[in-house]
């Protein structure tokens, strides 16, 4: 558990994104695309992380692979800023774990970089199944939040 929120309670409304978030490779954004997709497969993750000058500046996911490489023959060889998506949407590790799904789903993404609000620095990722796999080990929270909604 993250010293951020240091809860029992599993609800997404209480359960902070830094209770939930994962690592994932952190790569300079001159890194080649193949290069970034060795490390994101060494490392397990699903993300990668893009850094300038220890900054966040873009995610890439397996779908941006999929969609802009493998897809349309993107050169491996080239820079991954060239299929990053640049300035994505983090939130801070004090967040509750709601407003991520919330984001996910208004914006349609799957993954959110969690950052230190005060530092800038990149604590790792947050996934749609991340989520659901706390959630469906607390189905009843899951219920609670959705009545005490309405």
């Amino acid at each position: 558990m993250d010293t951020y929120n240091q809860t029992n309670d599993y609800s997404l409304l209480t359960l902070a994104m830094g209770d939930l978030v994962q690592p994932a490779p952190l790569v300079s954004r001159t890194t080649s695309i193949q290069q970034t997709a060795y490390q994101i497969t060494q490392t397990g993750s699903h993300t990668a992380l893009i850094v300038e000058e220890s900054q966040l500046c873009g995610i890439v996911t397996d779908q941006n692979f999929r969609a802009r490489v493998i897809a349309v023959g993107h050169d491996p060889q080239q820079a991954i800023d060239t299929i990053m998506t640049a300035h994505p949407i983090t939130l801070p590790p004090n967040a509750p774990a709601l407003e991520a799904m919330l984001l996910m789903a208004n914006h349609n993404i799957r993954h959110i970089p969690v950052v230190d609000p005060y530092t800038r620095q990149i604590l790792g990722v947050v996934t749609a199944t991340d989520l659901l796999r706390n959630q469906t080990h607390h189905a009843v929270y899951l219920i609670g939040d959705i009545y005490r909604a309405n």
